[in-house]
């Protein structure tokens, strides 16, 4: 009976590392989580200041040339460091040099600046 016991525990204790090790090595991805969610082609929300719109990244598209199709008032005065910057603050988990087509993410829209 000692032996048995001994034999289960044993095997309780390396089924909990080997769960750990999977959950560590794969674990879950955020795009299996958010894929119950899906939102249309395009919507615009302001949110803290800034105008929002969800785009479906299609492939080849990058963040500037999206961001210049909802904002072709910026064709001539585009900053990148502060697009990359406020793409960064909309999707935090987001390389803005990695998108991956079929996916939606936030962009800024900018509003056009009044001239002095």
């Amino acid at each position: 009976m000692n032996n048995i016991l001994k034999t289960f525990i044993y095997i309780l204790i390396a089924l909990f590392f080997i769960s750990i090790y999977k959950d560590l090595s794969i674990g879950t991805t955020l795009t299996s989580i958010n894929k119950t969610k899906q939102p249309q082609e395009e919507y615009v929300t302001n949110t803290k200041n800034i105008s929002v719109m969800e785009v479906k990244v299609h492939h080849g598209d990058t963040l500037l040339t999206i961001v210049e199709k909802i904002n072709p008032q910026l064709t001539n005065n585009l900053d990148v460091t502060k697009i990359v910057a406020d793409f960064k603050v909309l999707n935090p988990t987001v390389d803005p040099k990695k998108l991956q087509p079929n996916e939606f993410y936030s962009f800024p829209i900018y509003e056009k600046e009044a001239d002095n």
